[in-house]
């Protein structure tokens, strides 16, 4: 489910897969590029999580500033947003757990075909073949 997320953000936001390992079968980092920028993305496994995301630590810079944002499940259907080190309040959402059975049935209702979807699938099949290389 992570790297359908990260290939649905590189394609939305025009990344190329350059390169990606299996670090110490905890971690799969992915290197990312557009208009000469690196754009580096780790994905860590944790072992007493459920299934599905559980945290994501988004990290970038404005200009010579670092900037943060942490996406974290707090459960009982609820994530919550922070950006560190900003006077941005924490915010929460409610966030209702879809089964799988709920979201194919969603998915089989378009008939159409979903280009984000699809162009998120290449992107992760790019990533794939970079790991497999």
């Amino acid at each position: 489910m992570s790297a359908l997320l990260v290939g649905w953000l590189a394609s939305l936001l025009g990344w190329r897969v350059e390169g990606g390992k299996v670090v110490a079968g905890k971690q799969t980092v992915w290197q990312f590029s557009i208009a000469n920028r690196r754009v580096p993305v780790t994905l860590t496994r944790v072992a007493e999580a459920p299934p599905g995301l559980s945290r994501i630590d988004w990290r970038w810079r404005e200009g010579s500033v670092e900037r943060r944002a942490v996406f974290a499940n707090l459960g009982a259907e609820r994530l919550g947003v922070v950006e560190a080190e900003s006077d941005i309040p924490v915010r929460l959402i409610h966030a209702p757990a879809a089964s799988q059975a709920d979201l194919v049935a969603a998915q089989m209702a378009h008939r159409a075909r979903d280009k984000v979807f699809e162009r998120a699938l290449e992107t992760g099949n790019s990533m794939t073949n970079v790991l497999l290389g």
